[in-house]
């Protein structure tokens, strides 16, 4: 099962339309927000029970690229090309066999917990598990919610107040992951932007001291012009 979060969260955070096409030709159409925004939500504290739910459905993994993995892993990978705007580019993948319903790197101790076998080299879409990218007419937030990866019900995930070591040290270093891999696919987003104004001395200085949003934080809106708006209406 091809696991589109990573492809998905990039298109919807785009400067431009975009439309995937995977091997078969299979289509995926998006069109660029109006609107990007970061919800209060983000900034709430989730701590990984290693409970494996979110593991249990074995998606497929993919790579934007093979920089700095294990040498044993990337003799694991086959090239999988997909169009992006008609441009060819080669993922880098690894099909996950269907004999058992869960990753293919998923180990359990004998406490039950689940443990990742390729944790350090985990692909992005894993990583970000509880970040979702949502998309409502053509409105995207960041937030954090359960079941952000593929809604594998059971998640014991809790969320828990704000960590602002959490926030430099995961959220951060995450989301830079995320706009790296949309270089990667030649992709513009807002993600510099997201990462420029949550890095930001001033905004860094307030969440220190608790000083949270509570309200959305908009990094981009589209600015509507009055006169096309009203020529548009006349003209019907």
């Amino acid at each position: 099962m091809f696991n589109l979060k990573l492809l998905q969260d990039i298109a919807r955070i785009s400067k431009k339309d975009i439309i995937f096409e995977l091997p078969g030709g299979q289509k995926f159409k998006y069109k660029r927000p109006k609107r990007v925004s970061i919800s209060p939500l983000f900034f709430r504290h989730g701590e990984c029970k290693r409970c494996g739910r979110s593991c249990a459905v074995g998606f497929d993994l993919f790579w934007t690229s093979k920089s700095g993995l294990n040498s044993l892993l990337i003799e694991k990978l086959k090239e999988y090309p997909v169009k992006i705007n008609g441009k060819e580019i080669d993922l880098f993948y690894y099909k996950n066999p269907r004999i058992t319903p869960k990753c293919d790197f998923v180990s359990y101790d004998d406490k039950n917990k689940a443990t990742c076998d390729i944790h350090q080299d985990k692909p992005v879409h894993c990583a970000l598990n509880p970040v979702f990218v949502s998309c409502n007419k053509r409105n995207t937030t960041i937030n954090k919610r359960h079941f952000g990866r593929n809604y594998k019900f059971g998640c014991e995930i809790e969320w828990e107040p704000f960590n602002y070591n959490q926030f430099i040290n995961w959220d951060i270093p995450w989301l830079k992951a995320l706009s790296q891999s949309a270089k990667d696919l030649n992709i513009l987003t807002y993600l510099p932007e997201v990462i420029n104004r949550l890095t930001s001395l001033d905004f860094n200085n307030k969440i220190k001291l608790g000083k949270l949003p509570k309200e959305a934080i908009v990094i981009y809106q589209k600015k509507s012009n009055v006169l096309i708006e009203l020529w548009k209406k006349i003209k019907k």
